[in-house]
C-alpha cells in the first residue's frame, strides 16, 4: 500500500542506501520476533508495532505514528459502481479482502463488514487474499468483482471506488519505529528524520494518505 510512496521517499533521501523489504505488516512483525536482521520498520498499523514495544524489540522512543490513510470498496472499470457502502449487500459477484490474520486493512475490513451489518449478507463472498496487493490484483484479474482495501492502493487505478464510512470502524494510524539491536541504527535514524519531514509528507498526502497535524 505505502509502496510507490516510500519508494519515492527513498529515492529523495540523500544519505546512506537503503534496501527496502516489503510484506504483510503481521509478518514483518513476525520476522522481528523471529531475529531478522531489519533495522526499521514501516508498518500499515499501530498494533503490531505497539506488541514489539511491550516485548522489548524496538528502540524505545522510536516509535511515531507517520500517516492514517481510509478504508475503500473499488470496483474495476466496467464493474457496478457503488454509490453508498451499505450497497454491498446486494453487490454482484465475490469480494476480496486481505487476510484479517496478517493484514491490519482485512482485520478493518472485517470489523467494518459485521459493524455495518453487512457480514452475514457478504461472509460467503468473500475471497481472501494474502495481502491488500493481492486482493486489488484479485479484483482486476476477475477472480473478484471489488476489493475491500486501502484508498492509496487504488487512488490512481482506473474504475470507481467508495469510502467505507468512520463509524463502521477506525481508521488505521501507521507506525514505525527503528528495531532493537539494529545493525545500521544511525543510517535507520537519519531515514525516519527525512520520511517524517514535509517533503516526505507531501509525498504521503499524494498517494491518498493523511499526515498527522493535519
Amino acid at each position: 500500500m505505502v509502496m510507490k510512496a516510500l519508494d519515492e521517499i527513498a529515492r529523495d533521501f540523500k544519505g546512506c542506501k537503503v534496501n527496502i523489504s516489503y510484506a504483510a505488516s503481521g509478518q514483518l512483525a513476525q520476522q522481528v520476533k523471529m531475529g531478522a536482521p531489519l533495522d526499521l520498520l514501516i508498518l500499515a498499523d499501530a498494533d503490531n508495532i505497539a506488541a514489539l514495544a511491550e516485548e522489548g524489540l524496538v528502540v524505545e522512543g522510536t516509535v511515531r505514528v507517520y500517516a492514517r490513510t481510509k478504508l475503500v470498496v473499488w470496483v474495476p472499470e466496467g464493474g457496478p459502481p457503488l454509490e453508498d457502502f451499505r450497497e454491498l449487500a446486494r453487490f454482484p459477484g465475490k469480494i476480496a479482502v486481505a487476510n484479517p490474520e496478517y493484514s491490519p486493512y482485512g482485520k478493518a475490513a472485517v470489523l467494518a463488514l459485521k459493524a455495518s451489518g453487512l457480514w452475514e449478507r457478504v461472509e460467503d463472498r468473500l475471497v481472501y487474499a494474502e495481502n491488500v496487493r493481492q486482493a486489488v490484483q484479485y479484483a482486476e484479474a476477475g477472480s473478484a468483482s471489488g476489493a475491500l482495501v486501502p484508498l492509496p492502493l487504488v487512488l490512481d487505478l482506473k474504475g470507481h471506488y467508495t469510502v467505507v464510512p468512520d463509524e463502521f470502524y477506525t481508521p488505521l494510524d501507521q507506525s514505525l519505529a527503528i528495531v532493537k539491536g539494529a545493525k545500521h541504527e544511525r543510517c535507520a535514524r537519519e531515514f525516519v528524520a527525512h520520511f517524517l519531514g514535509p517533503k516526505a509528507g507531501e509525498i504521503l498526502k499524494k498517494y491518498g494518505f493523511e499526515v498527522p497535524g493535519e
